[in-house]
């Protein structure tokens, strides 16, 4: 369990590994939904929402590390919110990221990128990839991820678009 404090909410939250049926659903839900605000995204084809729904649910199931933030002390509260879901193959590739829509601006998807980076750096991975949506590029960027110089954005589900960022870690940190 790692406890997190935001500059924005006085509620304090907790990260947790997703390691239980009912959080799972709770984390697809919340995939939907952020997906279902990327509008610039999928420019509102239900076709494409889907595929890439499936897409990142399939991320979720096959990823080495997945994690959620909630407001809960104790990890099988199944009963509090999920506000992010984040989720990192063991070779670095953060292939996923959304934070439920209610709950943006609360610093949940900072937290939890950072948190992954942690854990990249604990394991000695020393870049961090990722395929960025175009809505989700500027926060990325802000945080010290680069485009990949020589890629080009790749078709990504349906109409959307994908960006490949990477972000180098410091292993120094250790």
């Amino acid at each position: 369990m790692n406890l997190y404090h935001s500059n924005y909410s006085a509620k304090a939250f907790y990260i947790h590994q997703l390691d239980s049926l009912s959080r799972l659903k709770q984390a697809a839900l919340i995939v939907q939904k952020a997906i279902y605000t990327c509008k610039a995204d999928h420019c509102g084809c239900e076709e494409t929402r889907k595929v890439w729904h499936s897409n990142v649910l399939t991320h979720v199931l096959t990823s080495k590390h997945v994690y959620y933030s909630t407001d809960a002390v104790e990890r099988n509260d199944d009963n509090s919110s999920i506000f992010a879901v984040a989720s990192m193959t063991a070779d670095g590739e953060l292939t996923t990221l959304y934070v439920d829509p209610a709950f943006k601006l609360f610093g949940h998807g900072k937290a939890m990128l950072q948190f992954m980076e942690g854990i990249a750096r604990d394991a000695e991975i020393p870049v961090v990839d990722l395929e960025s949506s175009a809505t989700a590029r500027p926060f990325y960027m802000r945080y010290g991820y680069r485009e990949i110089l020589g890629m080009a954005p790749k078709r990504g589900a349906g109409k959307s678009w994908n960006f490949p960022m990477h972000k180098e870690i410091d292993l120094a940190l250790l």
